[in-house]
């Protein structure tokens, strides 16, 4: 049985590094030492950092400094920042939202109105006492979308900012010769407090992207999800002129009607009420779920419109990962999409990995992805063997692993017709990372051997 095991994933394999034949270097552009000595950026115990630029750390001070005098009418400040682990190399660029006022918000999305342009901004919320003050944090990793709204953001001299959850809460930020309030000043120098940190890799072409997103998803447990729509959208119905929902400045007749067309579509029961409140935000957020849209928990034109139309629920494509691999039962297929050097190789979810034996060796960390459909399990450290290769100098041997639990640990077994990420790591002495010469990585599954070039 083992020998036809090997057998099936040496036709796996080979199929597999016949299309991938080099494996290309993902340059992480993550230059730590400089956001150390420019920035005073310091990593924990476990490598993790948090970096933001100097006027963003001075607003932030700002916002800490002054909470005494918006806390009753509460205050908004947001910037950008990179967080990630010195060790992976892995970093990712995220959107920093803070709110100190009352009531509490519990917010699940942010919403940004720039021009005619309203971004719903899905967000991670978190919430500490600072003596007598509530301070919820909010974070949302930065797609391109994500980088697009803030390059408008940055150039524009007024926007505003609409924060959902259980209630609503909505600040401008306009920049002016002379600020009437600290929470006003507050708001509008965040518009300045959107570029990168010094020493943060390019996110326009970043090799790690999907990784970083994915760590950023497990740390902060929320899905990425930015959306851009207009705010003028033609409804039935009055909405905010500034944001386009139904919550500040709609008329009580407006409310009012909304909630009986959520009545007429069985999201609501009982009596209707002038004003919004946590039953209406329920039923909005069951019927933006069921249509499809982004579930902040306020009416837009976009939900009142399926509404009115009655339409059915937005459908979804079934995924079928089996298609994807084409692979006939008891096979088993490894591809290797990217290499970077690390200290540390992570799982998914921060915590689960394997760091380098000696401090003065380097990894060499290998992504891709594996898929099993065999009837049994099988053993990735003694079935499958593999090494890198500098010239026909030096040989290291490589360690693979799949990712088990949900991403949590990594593992040298991979399950009856599994699939998932694969990480491979090769400890080399920190030196040769700058040796001229070629590097392969050798695969061996019994008495045949594949190499595959490794592009720098």
């Amino acid at each position: 049985m083992k020998k036809l095991v090997a057998f099936l994933m040496m036709i796996a394999l080979m199929g597999v590094f016949s299309a991938n034949a080099q494996v290309p270097f993902a340059d992480t552009g993550l230059n730590f030492e400089r956001m150390e000595a420019r920035l005073g950026v310091t990593a924990d115990e476990n490598g993790d950092f948090v970096a933001k630029s100097i006027k963003a750390q001075a607003l932030e001070n700002l916002f800490y400094e002054k909470i005494g005098n918006y806390a009753a009418t509460g205050a908004v400040m947001f910037c950008v920042q990179v967080e990630g682990n010195r060790e992976t190399g892995i970093a990712y660029p995220v959107l920093n939202i803070l709110y100190a006022g009352s009531p509490a918000l519990n917010t699940r999305y942010a919403a940004f109105a720039i021009g005619e342009d309203r971004y719903d901004v899905r967000v991670s919320s978190s919430a500490i006492n600072m003596g007598r003050y509530r301070v919820e944090t909010m974070k949302a990793y930065l797609t391109d979308a994500g980088f697009e709204m803030i390059k408008r953001m940055a150039n524009e001299n007024k926007i505003s900012v609409a924060l959902l959850g259980d209630n609503m809460y909505v600040q401008t930020a306009e920049k002016v010769k002379f600020y009437a309030s600290v929470k006003n000043e507050i708001a509008a120098e965040s518009l300045d407090a959107l570029a990168l940190p010094i020493g943060a890799p390019d996110y326009s072409d970043y090799p790690l992207g999907d990784i970083a997103q994915k760590t950023f998803e497990a740390k902060y447990g929320v899905e990425t999800e930015i959306t851009v729509s207009k705010v003028n959208e033609a409804s039935a119905y009055e909405l905010d002129k500034t944001f386009g929902l139904a919550g500040a400045n709609v008329s009580a007749a407006s409310v009012r009607d909304i909630q009986e067309l959520l009545k007429k579509n069985g999201f609501m029961a009982g009596t209707t009420a002038t004003t919004v409140n946590e039953g209406m935000i329920k039923a909005v957020r069951s019927a933006q779920a069921y249509y499809g849209l982004p579930v902040t928990g306020f009416a837009d034109a976009k939900l009142i419109n399926a509404l009115s139309d009655g339409r059915a629920a937005a459908g979804f494509e079934e995924a079928d990962e089996a298609a994807e691999y084409a692979l006939d039962a008891g096979n088993v297929q490894l591809t290797l999409d990217k290499w970077w050097y690390a200290k540390r190789a992570e799982t998914t979810i921060p915590g689960g990995g394997v760091t380098v034996s000696d401090k003065d060796n380097i990894f060499m960390v290998f992504d891709g992805s594996i898929a099993s459909y065999a009837t049994s399990g099988m053993s990735l450290s003694w079935e499958v063997k593999a090494e890198a290769v500098l010239e026909d100098k030096w040989a290291f041997p490589v360690s693979i692993y799949v990712e088990a639990q949900g991403g949590e640990t990594l593992s040298t077994t991979l399950g009856v017709r599994r699939a998932g990420r694969l990480v491979m790591t090769c400890e080399i002495p920190e030196a040769l990372m700058d040796e001229e010469g070629e590097w392969v990585i050798r695969i061996t599954v019994g008495d045949w051997t594949h190499e595959a070039k490794l592009l720098k």
